[in-house]
């Protein structure tokens, strides 16, 4: 039994119409895992890429102005912030390491304090993705 030519175009519709919905899915499923991880990130003292919180110029402003507007000791600026950050992923000393997290605990709070950063704990290093969870663990 043949099929008809009007059968024929009918099963290459739906067959059509199928693969577009998949592909849609599937494209879906992206923008939700890179919605997710942007979400992630954004919770983990980074940038919605990847990045430390303080290569977000409109976040670091944010702290920077605060900072320098409640007398914090010295106009601070972005290789200030990352010279700390990266003392204190290098911190091991015994005899300095609680000083040192004890500080960038200060540092923290104080960013989360006058900014949308959340999880400034977790910042990994620019250049090597390290964070001091990795040091707790």
């Amino acid at each position: 039994r043949t099929c008809s030519p009007w059968m024929g175009r009918r099963v290459q519709l739906l067959v059509l119409l199928a693969a577009g919905l998949l592909g849609l899915v599937q494209s879906t499923s992206s923008q939700i895992d890179h919605m997710e991880l942007a979400e992630y990130r954004l919770a983990h003292g980074q940038t919605v890429d990847g990045k430390p919180f303080y290569d977000d110029p409109v976040q670091l402003q944010k702290f920077v102005d605060a900072h320098n507007a409640n007398g914090g000791g010295g106009q601070m600026n972005k290789r200030q912030i990352e010279g700390m950050h990266e003392y204190f992923l290098a911190s091991t000393d015994a005899d300095s390491s609680d000083a040192v997290w004890d500080g960038w605990m200060q540092v923290c709070t104080l960013v989360e304090a006058f900014t949308d950063v959340k999880g400034c704990m977790q910042a990994p290093s620019r250049e090597t993705g390290f964070r001091a969870t990795h040091l707790a663990a």
